[in-house]
């Protein structure tokens, strides 16, 4: 936060020595009416001028030895600093003290805001939610996506809960609820989205030969198996770098991170588009959140 400061705006007097300066030709003029007094009255005296008089006249007492002129006070004394007192700046003071914050009600429940992304980008349709519920589906609900054929009738719901913040709940859908996240430790089951491609984590069976593996998920037919060996792998598509090549348009060429640790694998994310992991129950939503229902997605903004 920038600060505005005041100067003394009295330390602009000129001083030299104590004593105010004087013209360089001397305090008196012969021309005066004093100068004149002197040269024709006084025995002795010699004017800055030169004029002489008689030189056994008694000697008087200069215009130098003459009570010196009192210097003015010096303009950062206390005399001055004690009786001024800047004026305020109001924008300075304003400064100090924040703001209050824009208004928003204090009594009923905070609204949120759904936004139905477009293809392709993150602009879209936004829904403004004041009240408790809203359904998702493709043939029933408040956001009906009808031309999705991998959403179900009724795939998802959206509920405000009694603290004030919402849930996010799949309704038993075949193709399941993803929330778009940075990383996440995979469980059996665990199912995840990158790209297009959709991955099913399989551990390895007690005691036998096999290793942990990915499985391909399609909508139609069986796919392709990643055998996960070792403790590092990189996913994505066409880098040599890869360890797990996965021909997907939408999956970057180094897409995701996979490390084995203590409490099993961990896969993070590096994709543009992003690692989106499926929900088993129902998920709190305290802040702006991504999901996909179908190949619908979405952005949630609670106004907290």
């Amino acid at each position: 936060m920038k600060h505005i400061f005041y100067e003394d705006c009295m330390s602009d007097h000129e001083f030299e020595n104590d004593e105010v300066r004087v013209p360089a030709g001397g305090i008196f003029d012969e021309s005066s009416e004093i100068e004149r007094s002197l040269l024709n009255e006084v025995p002795g005296y010699r004017s800055v001028h030169g004029s002489t008089l008689p030189t056994d006249s008694p000697k008087v007492a200069s215009v130098a030895s003459s009570p010196r002129i009192p210097p003015l006070p010096a303009a950062n004394s206390a005399t001055l600093n004690d009786s001024f007192q800047p004026m305020p700046d109001p924008q300075a003071q304003a400064s100090v003290v924040p703001e209050s914050p824009l208004w928003k009600p204090t009594i009923r429940h905070p609204m949120a805001l759904l936004k139905i992304v477009d293809d392709g980008n993150d602009e879209g349709e936004t829904i403004r939610m004041r009240g408790d519920k809203v359904l998702i589906g493709r043939t029933e609900g408040d956001v009906v996506i009808s031309h999705d054929i991998t959403m179900a009738p009724r795939h998802a719901s959206i509920t405000r809960v009694p603290n004030g913040t919402w849930e996010l709940t799949d309704l038993g859908s075949p193709e399941g609820t993803f929330l778009r996240v940075t990383s996440a430790t995979l469980r059996r089951g665990s199912t995840f989205l990158i790209g297009s491609t959709k991955l099913l984590f399989t551990p390895a069976a007690d005691e036998s030969d096999e290793v942990d593996a990915l499985m391909e998920v399609r909508l139609f037919g069986a796919g392709e198996r990643f055998p996960l060996e070792g403790q590092f792998h990189i996913l994505g598509n066409g880098d040599p770098a890869c360890t797990l090549r996965i021909s997907d348009a939408y999956v970057s060429p180094l897409h995701a991170v996979m490390t084995r640790t203590e409490r099993g694998w961990k896969i993070e994310n590096r994709g543009i588009n992003g690692l989106w992991m499926q929900i088993n129950a129902p998920i709190r939503m305290r802040q702006p959140t991504q999901f996909q229902c179908g190949e619908q997605r979405f952005i949630f903004v609670p106004l907290s």
